[in-house]
């Protein structure tokens, strides 16, 4: 898009200590979803707080620009200041823009509205659980309350609330008294992330697997994501010569046993990468079954690990855990892989080596299965008619229309 003309969404974002630059989620998701409505038709801009604009052009600055969505960055510094900052923003942009609507994915882009333009109407997307949030990182008491009148009022606001799983809808609709909650889970460009059989083969060849099963991880080393658990599940699959197992991750390989413990015993059976961007969906698609295990608890309960989709786009079966937002009943409802509780290693062994036979016995199945499910629920495509209803009718629908 070139600069200039009226914007049909501006994206404000606004976090403590987040920013696009620094956060993959966000840059998938946020980053994504944008980039995908830019290509539907969209006019789309992105307001930003950056403390390196260097970085931010090499994480998601360039490729948004490429997709035509114009950037407004403001320079980071103490949080107060911040927000005084990109509220000023805020004014000058819908002041030579004429914004349509905002997207906002959380209670301090919610206010920067409110103190920059507060006639300017905004989706709000509710992401997780912000009170389980809170009690995950001890926040304390009074912050808590003030955090929870910021949420409450930010969605009152909401012209429209979008969440990432039915549990979080419902219990947005429940808490803060919404009738009208759309829900748009983590997705992903499917065919991006869809590799070519010949490019698999090649990448599994090159990682030195022939026929064996090869069970992988891919993410971070953060408590949540029960990779130790995992880690003690694939002990106990070591008994089966035909497994190997693959460690895809953000951090150095050698700090790997300070998370996870001692991997010695694995040898050659393991290997511990950490790939550009670039090779991930290669990476993935070389593997067979994905491992996503997640704790018992709301913040999980009500999420959309984009993991998921990943998994699936690249032709993985999946091990996920119980009541993980939508992505449990999903993976049996549409046999695309099984769930493993993390607090029961004897029984996730059992699950784990019962899915191993059947992937053995049918992997095309699976690839199948996974990709039909990734398109149908985890493609941004899927929610078009969504992001048209948030936001009215694209530019490119209005020239259309002619």
């Amino acid at each position: 898009m070139a600069p200039g003309g009226k914007l049909d969404v501006l994206a404000v974002f606004l976090d403590i200590g987040l920013l696009l630059e620094n956060s993959a989620v966000f840059q998938s998701q946020v980053g994504g979803q944008l980039i995908a409505m830019a290509q539907f038709g969209f006019k789309v801009g992105v307001l930003a707080v950056s403390r390196d604009r260097d970085a931010f052009e090499r994480a998601i600055g360039a490729r948004m620009r490429a997709a035509g969505i114009e950037v407004f960055l403001v320079r980071a510094g103490a949080f107060p200041l911040e927000l005084v900052r990109i509220a000023r923003a805020l004014r000058q942009v819908t002041g030579a823009r004429g914004v349509r609507r905002a997207y906002v994915r959380g209670i301090w882009g919610a206010l920067a509205i409110g103190l920059g333009k507060p006639s300017l109407q905004y989706l709000y997307d509710v992401r997780g659980s912000l009170p389980d949030e809170m009690m995950a990182v001890g926040t304390a008491a009074w912050k808590q309350r003030v955090y929870g009148a910021l949420e409450r009022w930010s969605l009152r606001r909401a012209h429209a609330v979008s969440a990432v799983s039915t549990v979080l809808a419902e219990m947005v609709r429940t808490h803060h008294h919404r009738e009208s909650v759309s829900v748009v889970p983590c997705c992903i460009d499917v065919g991006a992330m869809s590799v070519p059989q010949e490019v698999a083969a090649r990448r599994r060849a090159e990682l030195g697997y022939d026929a064996e099963c090869v069970l992988v991880y891919s993410g971070g080393l953060s408590h949540y994501q029960q990779v130790p658990a995992m880690i003690a599940i694939w002990r106990r699959l070591l008994r089966d010569p035909g497994v190997r197992f693959l460690l895809l991750t953000n951090e150095d390989p050698h700090q790997a046993p300070q998370k996870v413990g001692d991997l010695t015993e694995f040898g050659p059976r393991l290997r511990h990468l950490s790939l550009p961007q670039g090779e991930v969906a290669a990476t993935l698609a070389a593997a067979d079954i994905g491992f996503m295990l997640r704790d018992a608890r709301e913040l999980n309960r009500v999420a959309s690990p984009v993991k998921f989709p990943e998994y699936l786009g690249a032709g993985l079966a999946v091990v996920g855990s119980p009541h993980t937002g939508d992505v449990s009943a999903l993976i049996e409802s549409r046999d695309v892989g099984t769930l493993a509780d993390p607090s029961d290693i004897g029984g996730a062994v059992e699950k784990v080596s019962a899915l191993i036979a059947r992937h053995r016995a049918d992997p095309q199945g699976f690839k199948r299965r996974g990709r039909a499910l990734a398109r149908d629920r985890y493609d941004w495509h899927a929610y078009q008619a969504i992001f048209r209803d948030h936001y009215g009718p694209s530019a490119s629908d209005a020239v259309a229309r002619g």
